[in-house]
């Protein structure tokens, strides 16, 4: 996929033929887009510590107004932990060792990012 100075971007298909190269070629044209930002899709502004953590994450999360649903999968993406809360402190002292990613939902935006547990 090319992308042209006319801002559209260009696929090409060539037609091969017993080994020859057939001269017609199928040209796909669409317009890009630029106008997604993160505000767009709703995401969150937060940040969590300490990373690597012992027992307890701390959120802080921007201009939070409700509850905050709180999700844990290990790397294989099996679930380990839901909560939902308001506190700003999560207890993840019940994790094995290892990475995790986690997804944060509130006021219908969400975040995500991975952690590693001690």
């Amino acid at each position: 996929m090319l992308l042209r100075e006319d801002n559209t971007t260009f696929t090409g298909l060539s037609i091969v033929v017993n080994g020859a190269l057939v001269p017609e070629t199928v040209e796909y044209f669409y317009k890009r887009n630029d106008s997604v930002s993160t505000s767009d899709i709703g995401s969150l502004t937060f940040s969590i510590s300490p990373n690597p953590v012992q027992d307890f994450l701390h959120l802080e999360i921007e201009n939070l107004s409700s509850a905050v649903q709180f999700q844990v999968y290990d790397t294989s993406g099996s679930p380990h932990l839901s909560v939902l809360t308001r506190d700003s402190t999560i207890d993840v002292s019940g994790l094995s060792s290892g990475i995790y990613f986690y997804r944060l939902t509130a006021d219908g935006k969400t975040g995500s990012g991975r952690f590693v547990k001690m």
